[in-house]
């Protein structure tokens, strides 16, 4: 699952289709989170460690978790407003692609 987010004064709107597109894996659902819910919800959980940044700038602040990836086991399930942890996270994404990619080959 992808959740896009408004973090930019230029995010005004959903991401459109090329956006989407990036995304080649069809098992991956996209959504648009306009009310930041589910940074909300995150940020307990990714807190529990010192929040990566980018630069000086955290890419955890104030409601919004942004460039952050997180992959959880199957089966992971939120009770209440309790996030399960992830089996992996790693943060910024341009810099996540190479130890996702290893990541996801030894679940196989």
């Amino acid at each position: 699952m992808i959740v896009w987010e408004p973090v930019l004064e230029s995010d005004w709107a959903p991401p459109i289709t090329g956006t989407m597109g990036r995304i080649f894996d069809t098992r991956v659902a996209q959504f648009y989170d306009k009310k930041l819910l589910v940074s909300a919800l995150a940020q307990p959980e990714l807190l529990k460690e010192a929040a990566p940044k980018v630069a000086d700038e955290s890419l955890i602040n104030g409601k919004i978790v942004w460039d952050y990836v997180a992959v959880y086991s199957r089966g992971a399930a939120w009770h209440g407003t309790n996030m399960p942890v992830p089996s992996f996270k790693a943060a910024p994404v341009a810099e996540a692609e190479q130890p996702l990619r290893e990541f996801l080959a030894g679940l196989k």
